[in-house]
Parts: structure tokens; sequence; C-alpha cells
């Protein structure tokens, strides 16, 4: 049986269950809220989609059979549930879809610095460093609620988004980010001193200041000068001599295993502290060797 995209064409009789004359189930798929799925309870997020019966498959004529039955079913794609966050830290990033700079000039980062803001004054959110680079941005929260953490970052980039646009004349013309963001919790010690520096030393490495310190978009510039979002305390305390700390080169080991984590979504941190993060939350993907388990075999029927 094929299954495409089709226009959805007038009939002049309801259309029957669109799940009652196929061999399959049911689908996730999509990108619109929706409730969970009715039929296995899985929360997702939908998009129409309008399958074709089997005598119609094919058919070059189709808009000229106004009678022809057209089932539209719902496919769900289950998402990570961002539930349970509260309490813990969170490096989360988001990158520009295309490699379109997201930032260009001063004025797209002092928007972007007014939408934390804003944010901030909408959903309750400890902001403990970030940094905006021209294609992405790294935040590094505390969410107190459990559900905190997805509003404030629903509010955060879709006000961004909103207003990119605008700026540009360019309303309606696709998506700003290349998709949802990225969030990996952090343990709160070393791990935690770790993170902050790799993001406050992200200018840095992208070559656009010598030290973090000099760029005015960073946690790093703000915490010495003023201005821009407010920062609320660390989980633990500085270190004395923070700044020549940030100042110095990263070892290239903690620089990649940190882009490990958030590439595979795994908790940062101690290795039972993963685990234990892990299955509360519950995000154990990361924590899963690649591949199929070893001595299982798929049997094709």
């Amino acid at each position: 049986m094929s299954i495409w995209p089709a226009k959805i064409l007038p009939t002049p009789f309801p259309i029957p269950d669109p799940f009652s004359h196929f061999p399959f189930s049911h689908f996730h798929s999509g990108t619109r809220a929706a409730a969970p799925c009715s039929n296995c309870n899985t929360p997702g997020r939908t998009r129409s989609r309008v399958l074709l019966p089997p005598t119609t498959a094919g058919s070059k004529n189709l808009e000229k059979r106004p009678g022809t039955v057209l089932a539209i079913a719902r496919w769900q794609m289950p998402r990570r549930p961002r539930a349970l966050c509260g309490g813990y830290v969170f490096h989360v990033m988001n990158r520009a879809a295309r490699r379109l700079p997201l930032f260009s000039s001063p004025e797209d980062y002092e928007a972007f610095d007014q939408v934390l803001c804003e944010a901030g004054d909408r959903v309750p959110m400890r902001l403990l460093d970030y940094a905006g680079m021209p294609t992405h941005f790294h935040l590094v929260l505390w969410p107190r609620a459990d559900s905190d953490l997805s509003r404030y970052m629903q509010r955060l980039t879709m006000v961004h988004v909103q207003r990119w646009h605008k700026a540009r004349g360019t309303t309606g013309c696709g998506t700003l980010y290349q998709g949802r963001f990225k969030a990996i919790p952090v343990q709160a010690d070393g791990h935690f001193l770790r993170l902050c520096r790799y993001v406050e030393r992200n200018p840095v490495r992208g070559g656009l200041v010598n030290l973090p310190t000099e760029w005015p978009w960073g946690s790093a510039y703000r915490r010495q000068r003023g201005g821009g979002p407010r920062l609320d305390e660390w989980p633990i305390a500085i270190p004395h001599g923070w700044t020549d700390l940030v100042a110095e080169v990263e070892a290239p080991a903690s620089i990649e295993e940190i882009r490990e984590c958030l590439r595979l979504g795994r908790p940062f941190g101690a290795e039972h502290w993963c685990v234990e993060t892990a299955e509360r939350l519950p995000w154990c993907c990361g924590l899963r060797p690649r591949g199929r388990p070893p001595g299982s075999k798929t049997q094709l029927k």
C-alpha cells in the first residue's frame, strides 16, 4: 500500500474511521501540539496526513473523482518528556536552522537579552550563566518547579522567533531554529563549574574575542559590568579567582565530554549521579550503548 500526502477532497458523506480499512494500527509523528495517542497513550505532537486506500493508490485523476473517500490519520512522534526537572541545573542550547546567523548585529543581541528578561518575568527561572553566539546560544538554567523549564523555553523561543522575523520582514517564511532546544541535567559540583567555564569561553573558542570578559553578550562580561538579564546565585560558591580561571584554556578532553553529553542528551556528572538522574527524570537513552543489544537477533517473517 502506498501512503503519501494528498489533497483532501469534499465527500457527500462523513469520513469513516481512518484506521478501519487498513492493516496497521496507528502512527506517531508530527509537529503540532496534541493530546496523547488514544491507542497507546503516548504523549506526542501531531500533524495531519492523508492515507489513500489501495484502490486509489497511484491515481493521477484523483481530483476528478469527487466520491473518493480519503482517510485522515493522526501521526504522532513521541518526544522525551521534560517533566520532574525542578531542582536540577540544566545546560540548554539551540541553534539556527540552515546555518543562518541568529545574531548579526548588536541590536539582535540586545533584543535577545530583552527577551531573556521578559521570559524570566513571565516564568520564574534562575539564570546562572549564558552566552549568545552568532549562530546559537547557551543557557545554564536552574528551574524550581517541574514544568518551569519547558514553559520558560517555550516563551523564550516563541517570542524571539516572532521578533526576529518581524525585524527582517520575513514573517511566514519558515522556521528559525533547527529544532527543539537541547537540554541536559548537570551535577552541581565540579561538573557545574566546568560547564560554566565552557559556556563563558564560547566566544573565545569562536575567535570573537581574546578574553571571555570582552564579549558583551555573555555572563562573564555582565557579571563584571552589569546590565542585561539578571544573573542568579549559583548552587555552589563561585571559586576565588574565577575570572582568571575562565581566561585559561580548557583541556580538549573536557570540551569534548560536554559536547558529547549534549549531543547524546546524557546527564553531565559523576557516573552514579548520571544513572540516578536518568532513572528519575527518566532520560536513559544517552546512557545506553548504540546498536542492538548483544545476542539479540531480528527475525524477518
